[in-house]
């Protein structure tokens, strides 16, 4: 299974290489270039020569498409689990969507406590769970991933354990939630969904453990008292 994953992972993170090798051989496959007498001449290819080529094409473009999402969704579930550290990054000299791409270097730690280099480039997006909004761990943090036995090289970043990357991401996306329900609170706080939601958000961002102390602990359950106050205040 290792090897099935790692041509699905190879194939993911070489999408566009493998557009362009389809494509190639199209053309060279629908030119069919044949020796006939000794002489080169060309003709049409077979007909089911065409459509595995055909096939190769659209496979290759579907893999451009969905190809990363398959690959960390199949390298999570067969994978093990490891610890790895960025430990540092450069400029790769492409661009992606309109920004250059950041090569990034790593060590892996795997199971049986063996030491492996790997490398990923961040239009990988070796992430799980997959996500149209990717992050990285920064250099020098500790962080969990599931990679292949046989091909350790071959890697996906967790982001929903409880890794403390992990952990001050989630509590980062719940900090956002939480400043833009209390924006909008503010803003009018004798509107009650936004009030309902900023109570809400608050309790999520308890529930996820993301204060710094008791103090900011308390803090934020004075603030839903004076949320759900500005509730009876309201009531006629």
């Amino acid at each position: 299974m290792d090897t099935i994953a790692h041509i699905i992972y190879v194939m993911a993170t070489c999408r566009f290489l493998f557009v362009a090798a389809a494509m190639v051989l199209m053309v060279l496959g629908l030119s069919g270039v044949a020796w006939s007498k000794g002489k080169v001449t060309l003709s049409s290819v077979s007909g089911w020569i065409a459509i595995v080529l055909i096939v190769c094409v659209i496979g290759s473009v579907v893999n451009v498409l969905i190809g990363f999402y398959t690959a960390t969704v199949v390298v999570y579930n067969v994978g093990e689990k490891g610890t790895a550290k960025i430990t540092g990054s450069h400029r790769t000299g492409s661009r992606y969507n309109h920004r250059d791409v950041r090569g990034y270097n790593v060590l892996i730690r795997t199971s049986e406590n063996a030491v492996v280099e790997s490398y990923f480039e961040d239009d990988y997006f070796n992430v799980y769970p997959p996500s149209n909004q990717v992050w990285y761990p920064p250099a020098g943090v500790v962080f969990t991933v599931h990679y292949l036995r046989s091909f350790p090289g071959d890697f996906v970043i967790i982001s929903n354990d409880d890794s403390p990357w992990a952990s001050s991401l989630r509590c980062m996306k719940l900090i956002r939630k939480l400043n833009e329900a209390k924006a909008k609170y503010y803003f009018d706080t004798a509107k009650e969904p936004y009030r309902l939601a900023y109570i809400d958000a608050i309790h999520e961002y308890i529930d996820g453990k993301c204060y710094a102390s008791d103090g900011e602990l308390q803090a934020y359950y004075h603030e839903v008292e004076r949320a759900n106050a500005k509730k009876k205040s309201l009531v006629p």
